[in-house]
């Protein structure tokens, strides 16, 4: 069975069994494997390089290949060699070395590793705390596993995993896994692990315009203790303007000894941007390395003291003493986004002096006159004194619409204190609401003024009925108020579906109709309710001679159920190609719009008589639920209007 790769919630593998058809590999490839004898040409798996460094040093354009295996960048002793991207090379690993086209190799199953672990002598521990015990420190590593400096776009990374950098260079003092001072490579199915010690363990991003596709940064570790560090992920600083898209942080850990507690997965740093797509933050911790003192620790999982723009993402159980989640310093939108489950707690400053324990989910520093826009997102079940949805404590105003806070929670307070008011456990600061839902928005305070509903239009404080707070399902059920209730209006322009990838805009027939703008009329929260089919069409089709084709999936995407996509209304006889990615681009390409982000390109079939074509095929058992991939056909069309049509794009998901 062909498979492309097996990687997390974004795996596919065998997209379409039958038509996998293997095509020959160019002439430009130079293979690499690990077990091939010494003095290889890389012309062939069968004359391989044995060493990565080789077919580097040997390759000006084109593609290397590595097999599967652990390959190192120098020797043992020699912590400054590093492997060096190129213009115009992409290195792609994942390879089993028998492969002759790049939609064989399966990425999870042939793990092609650059190990900073020069003197092969380090350990491990495990789970949450691995460096905790068990770690021998790696003190004797490489310092960059991977250097993209000078570099622009077109030197690619993908299918590789970067393991166990520390980044004590006593130059740039970071970026164990990935360092760039002034350059823009493209990474993709790129993970991350065990990187630590300096700025961005991970990676340091100096003056960076990099992209990173399905990338997984996780188990980082940095303590800024004296000797220097900040970050354990990704740190993007100087000019750098980044992008990330369907990528994981999992599982960093930053303690500081100083009043940089910031940013443990990802950092924005002072002028440097960022966008982030589809992106999960799970899991990430920052602190202090004393019991007491060190400042307020912020943004376990995102702090951006740069612009930032967060779209479809999930911060989920991130722990710090403020803005665990996400903390911003400047222009901040986030859409389409859930925040649930983190948590921020206290931490003595001095003695009888307390900071922290508040905006666990979100904490908002931004000043005056920033852009400030959170739509149609979920904040649940998040955890601090003040504010566990949302602490908007800057000098700017947060625009919150379309969006749910509710049932986020401060601990019980002790006996003879007055609890935290309802309404300022989920929200507190200085906000603009319309059109959503707050838990006791309209109730009055004890001692103040009644709230003026008129001041929050389209607001109300039911309950949004959630599926299942403790069993972690955020959707809407049946009979929320939440649902038809948002404002059209308010939606981003080209923000077509939700969180889940389902549409945004579904009409329920049985609930009427409350928010604002033509129906169908946007639901509040992160979620839509009545998505869920594992087919949703995107549009976005080039019309030809005979209008716009037609592509229309079918088929549950059950393990072994049939499947099939029907193209109709294209050109009679006419040669096309099946483009599947695993993210949305919509880029313009050839008078029309590209919807996949192209991964595999298939070819070799041509409509019948009538411009029609149907692919079946047998959904393969090895696809996870909730895989995601985007699919389009383009077709020849020469009496067409521009040459080529295209049909409109196809997102599926695997239930």
């Amino acid at each position: 069975m062909v498979t492309t790769s097996s990687l997390g919630k974004h795996a596919f593998s065998a997209l379409l069994a039958v038509a996998l058809l293997a095509t020959p590999a160019l002439s430009q490839v130079v293979y690499v494997d690990g077990s091939a004898a010494p003095g290889g040409t890389g012309t062939s798996w069968a004359d391989a390089y044995d060493e990565l460094q080789e077919a580097l040093a040997a390759t000006r354009s084109g593609e290397i290949w590595v097999a599967a295996g652990t390959y190192h960048p120098g020797l043992p002793g020699d912590r400054t060699a590093t492997y060096q991207l190129k213009n115009n090379v992409t290195i792609y690993g994942g390879f089993d070395g028998t492969e002759t086209s790049l939609a064989q190799r399966d990425v999870a199953a042939n793990a092609t590793i650059l190990s900073a672990d020069i003197d092969d002598d380090d350990t491990y521990g495990t789970g949450w705390n691995w460096w905790q015990f068990n770690w021998t420190g790696s003190s004797n590593n490489s310092y960059h596993i991977v250097t993209g400096t000078g570099t622009d776009p077109s030197a690619v990374l993908d299918g590789v995993t970067l393991l166990a950098g520390v980044g004590s260079d006593p130059a740039l003092k970071g970026g164990g896994g990935l360092v760039v001072n002034g350059g823009s490579p493209t990474l993709r199915y790129v993970t991350f692990q065990y990187n630590a010690i300096g700025y961005g363990s991970a990676a340091y991003l100096i003056d960076c315009n990099s992209t990173f596709e399905n990338c997984v940064i996780k188990d980082g570790y940095t303590c800024n203790c004296g000797g220097g560090g900040w970050t354990s992920g990704i740190l993007a600083t100087g000019t750098s303007d980044v992008m990330f898209v369907d990528c994981d942080f999992i599982n960093h850990y930053y303690v500081s000894s100083m009043s940089q507690g910031r940013g443990a997965a990802l950092n924005i740093d002072f002028g440097a941007s960022g966008t982030v797509i589809g992106c999960r933050f799970i899991a990430n911790q920052t602190g202090n390395f004393f019991a007491i003192g060190g400042g307020t620790a912020r943004g376990a999982g995102l702090n951006a003291h740069g612009d930032i723009v967060v779209e479809s993402c999930e911060f989920l159980d991130n722990f710090a003493h403020a803005g665990a989640g996400l903390t911003a310093w400047n222009n901040v939108t986030v859409t389409n986004s859930l925040f649930a489950r983190n948590e921020a707690v206290p931490h003595e400053e001095t003695k009888g002096l307390t900071y922290g324990d508040y905006g666990a989910g979100m904490l908002i520093l931004s000043s005056a006159g920033d852009t400030i826009e959170i739509s149609n997102s979920t904040f649940v079940d998040n955890n601090s004194e003040k504010g566990a949805g949302i602490a908007a404590y800057g000098s700017g105003t947060a625009v919150i619409r379309n969006t749910i806070i509710f049932d986020n929670y401060a601990d019980p307070t002790p006996p003879g204190e007055d609890p935290i008011w309802i309404l300022k456990q989920n929200l507190v600061g200085d906000y603009d609401l319309a059109n959503s839902c707050v838990e006791y928005l309209l109730e009055t305070e004890p001692g103040e003024d009644p709230p003026e509903p008129e001041n929050f239009p389209g607001c109300f404080d039911e309950s949004p009925q959630l599926m299942d707070i403790g069993g972690e399902d955020y959707r809407l059920a049946t009979g929320s108020p939440c649902i038809d209730s948002g404002d059209n209006a308010e939606v981003p322009v080209g923000l077509t579906t939700d969180l889940a990838g389902d549409p945004r805009f579904i009409d329920d027939p049985a609930t009427l109709d409350t928010g604002l703008g033509t129906a169908p009329i946007v639901d509040m929260g992160a979620f839509e309710f009545g998505g869920g089919g594992p087919w949703t069409d995107l549009g976005s089709a080039l019309a030809g001679v005979g209008g716009p084709p037609s592509l229309v999936g079918s088929g549950t995407l059950l393990p072994g159920s049939p499947m099939a996509l029907t193209l109709a209304a294209a050109a009679p006889f006419a040669p096309m190609t099946l483009i599947a990615g695993f993210s949305r681009i919509d880029a313009s390409f050839k008078g029309g719009v590209l919807v996949p982000q192209p991964t595999l390109l298939l070819g070799g079939f041509v409509t019948d008589g009538a411009g029609g074509h149907v692919l079946p095929a047998l959904w393969p058992a090895s696809v996870p639920s909730g895989a995601t991939f985007y699919l389009q056909e383009w077709i020849v069309d020469a009496a067409g209007p521009v040459g080529l049509s295209a049909s409109n794009g196809l997102r599926a998901v695997t239930p």
